[in-house]
């Protein structure tokens, strides 16, 4: 299962995906993948585990920083924002949508 939240341990508490399994270790930076009508999509980049508690019981889960919310970043490095400076787009799946999700600017 996956949800969104806030992680209160960024800046500004941008969405972050927790899975309901904790990733395994050293897995830090590597991308969540998933399979959207056939393609394999890049949603996110794993960020680590949290401990949540649900119904009194604490749980371990994976963190990952939603894919939409690194190409919005601003890089001082790079000189503006993320996906703009790499020339990256995002794809905005919707339920229902006939083949691959359409490639938009960010």
């Amino acid at each position: 299962m996956i949800t969104t939240r806030g992680f209160a341990r960024l800046p500004g508490k941008p969405a972050v995906y927790e899975v309901s399994c904790p990733f395994p270790e050293g897995l830090s930076g590597g991308p969540v993948l998933l399979v959207v009508q056939n393609p394999l999509v890049v949603v996110g980049v794993v960020l680590g585990v949290d401990i949540v508690e649900y119904g009194g019981v604490a749980h371990r889960v994976g963190i990952a920083m939603i894919a939409d919310e690194i190409v919005n970043l601003r890089s001082e490095r790079l000189g503006g924002p993320i996906g703009e400076r790499l020339n990256l787009t995002t794809a905005k799946v919707v339920p229902g949508d006939e083949g691959p999700p359409a490639p938009v600017k960010p």
